[in-house]
């Protein structure tokens, strides 16, 4: 049975409520269950993110619950332990779980930011020396060939000193901007690792996949 939907002005189905509540432009998403396919909502949600300036903040009411994290803009990975050759993940004391997010300024000069957060004061020293990888594929299994993890897309080296000064939230400025998008230089959907070293002989402590934030 095919599903009747309402359509506004600009074809966007009406059961997909946007509200903003100025001055905060608070955006509230309420997604119905069962009204509309996940792939179209998505697909109004992107142009909404066309429309929406990059740094809104907006908040995501689901209808399995509400998402406590304001969004703001830029993308987001969560790192947790890789897989090891059996495809299991490391769960003792030095485990390293962390999120990285990357947004670009909104200066004249475009510029990229880094933030570190969640990295246990346990850690810092280890993940001090490290450094940040986003490779070509988005890849977590552990089934990547692993020269291919020393040839990344991007690569810079944590700031030991910025990590150790802020502790929760390491802010970084990169020495070249990234495109946070999709596409031939885009690092959304990529693999993110957080390597000992830049050489073939590192190791990794911890990946993810970057996001839309």
């Amino acid at each position: 049975m095919a599903h009747n939907r309402k359509l506004g002005r600009s074809g966007t189905p009406s059961n997909l409520l946007i509200l903003l509540n100025t001055p905060h432009l608070l955006v509230r998403l309420r997604l119905l269950q069962g009204i509309a396919p996940l792939a179209s909502t998505f697909t109004h949600l992107q142009s909404f993110q066309r429309i929406i300036p990059s740094q809104t903040s907006f908040r995501l009411n689901m209808c399995n619950g509400e998402s406590g994290r304001l969004s703001q803009g830029g993308t987001i990975a969560i790192l947790r332990p890789p897989h090891n050759e059996y495809g299991r993940r490391t769960c003792d004391d030095s485990a390293i779980y962390c999120h990285l997010l990357f947004w670009n300024s909104m200066l004249a000069e475009p510029r990229t930011l880094a933030e570190i957060r969640g990295v246990d004061e346990r850690h810092m020293d280890v993940v001090g020396k490290c450094w940040v990888m986003i490779h070509h594929d988005g890849d977590i299994t552990g089934h990547t060939v692993p020269s291919e993890d020393y040839r990344p897309l991007y690569s810079f080296p944590i700031n030991a000193k910025c990590l150790g000064e802020s502790g929760d939230g390491a802010v970084m400025e990169l020495q070249r901007p990234l495109e946070l998008g999709v596409g031939e230089s885009g690092v959304v959907g990529r693999r993110v690792s957080i390597v000992t070293g830049p050489g073939a002989d590192a190791r990794r402590i911890a990946e993810g996949i970057i996001g839309w934030n």
